[in-house]
């Protein structure tokens, strides 16, 4: 039996959305000679929508696989920002009821299985790197005839255009199937099924800014430091010589060079005997007084400063004690990490968990600890002996089980609790990863 559409409202939204697709169409197909320009831009950054053209995504992807201290530092955000797993709760605190299957089952289906190939985790990992690398990260939606969100996919960032509008509306999303650098066959997203995220850029609202870009002079310096020590090395630590052979011929000079290739190269540190007034003198500076561990670190603070990275979260332990490593911890999660996961739940609520018909639901990264076992303790006792927390709500802000009397007035974990934790859940929340 055919449904029947008494308002019309099916019909126009399908004009709608068929109206908005030709709109897409016409500006990803203007001519061939503006296809073309539009692929190339995925590989050199396009200045008109606020891009340095001195930077492409392929430098941005080699800086990331040849300099150690990005690597470490954007390795060390992604892991932190996804190391205590995730949450559903309501977003009333105050609500005293509890989260129902019927709000649940449908978001944590997806939540825990988004594709055939990748965890959520592994998904928000690759938007946590791609953000930090590019500047911003994509996720696809993909939905059912209901327009539920049934899968979520990862895309590649570098091959990714955004489309708007002249008031910058964004229209939709153009991937080039081929990657980055090459191929015609594009895919066209409307924009409720991609979820963008992408970090402040000042002046366009349309790309985020990738920190690499602030970068890119101690990354060269840095970069240079390292190819000079490695040519240096490989030349078996031999400082290049100044040979002055005075007034000689052409012959004479040619016969010199070939002696020395022969007698020398290959074999450092070996004896240099001369005849006929001939100078031998070493020149340029070794890299011991050009200080090369001074100036690498030098860049590797710089490259720290604009991640906003400590050190010590990249296994540099310079000058660190106790105290000082918990407040660069608890300093690193608060300002770096928990703003981070702030940004892309409140993305992921607006663009993904919105679509279930859950208004009670929020989705939410699990708290990062920001105090020690010992001050948290202290802390807790304060806060139960004051009487602003009860012993069970301390317990379950641990994720610990209640504590309940048993028909020897011992107490023991509430078997409700218990089953509670088994499944992921406690009151108002459901726990994964």
């Amino acid at each position: 039996m055919a449904e029947w559409d008494i308002f019309g409202v099916k019909k126009r939204h399908e004009a709608k959305k068929s109206a908005l697709k030709r709109e897409i169409e016409a500006i990803v197909n203007t001519s061939a000679a503006e296809s073309q320009g539009v692929i190339q831009d995925w590989d050199t950054k396009d200045q008109n929508e606020g891009r340095n053209q001195k930077v492409s995504y392929r430098t941005l992807e080699q800086i990331y696989k040849k300099e150690s201290w990005v690597r470490a530092c954007i390795d060390a955000i992604q892991r932190t920002s996804t190391s205590n797993g995730f949450k559903l709760v309501t977003k009333d605190p105050y609500d005293p009821n509890e989260l129902t299957e019927q709000e649940t089952n449908d978001i944590i289906k997806l939540l825990r299985n988004p594709n055939s190939n990748d965890s959520f985790s592994d998904i928000i990992s690759e938007v946590a790197v791609d953000l930090h690398l590019y500047g911003d990260a994509y996720m696809e939606i993909v939905k059912d005839d209901k327009g539920i969100p049934i899968a979520l996919y990862n895309i590649y960032a570098p091959s990714v255009k955004i489309l708007v509008n002249r008031h910058g509306t964004v229209l939709g999303y153009v991937q080039n199937a081929n990657g980055a650098s090459s191929g015609d066959k594009s895919v066209i997203f409307d924009a409720t099924e991609v979820v963008h995220f992408k970090l402040p850029n000042p002046g366009n609202e349309v790309y985020g800014l990738s920190p690499l870009e602030s970068l890119f002079t101690p990354i060269q310096t840095d970069l240079h430091a390292q190819n000079y020590n490695l040519k240096f090395f490989k030349n078996d630590a031999t400082p290049r010589l100044h040979i002055d052979l005075g007034n000689c011929t052409l012959p004479q000079l040619k016969r010199t060079k070939e002696f020395f290739k022969s007698q020398f190269h290959g074999q450092p540190h070996k004896t240099l005997i001369t005849e006929g007034g001939v100078k031998v003198s070493p020149i340029g500076t070794a890299p011991a007084d050009m200080d090369f561990l001074k100036q690498r670190k030098f860049s590797r603070d710089e490259i720290c400063a604009v991640f906003g990275v400590p050190p010590m979260k990249i296994g540099i332990f310079e000058d660190v004690n106790r105290a000082s490593a918990l407040e660069s911890d608890k300093s690193f999660k608060s300002e770096k990490i928990i703003p981070l996961q702030r940004m892309i739940a409140n993305k992921i609520n607006l663009c993904i968990i919105s679509l279930f018909n859950s208004p009670r639901v929020k989705f939410e990264f699990c708290e990062l600890d920001l105090r020690d076992a010992k001050e948290q303790a202290q802390i807790d006792k304060i806060d139960i002996d004051s009487g602003i927390l009860t012993v069970q709500e301390a317990r379950r802000n641990r994720g610990l089980p209640a504590k309940v009397p048993n028909s020897e007035g011992q107490e023991e974990n509430s078997t409700t609790e218990e089953k509670n934790l088994v499944n992921g859940k406690s009151k108002h929340l459901l726990f994964f990863r």
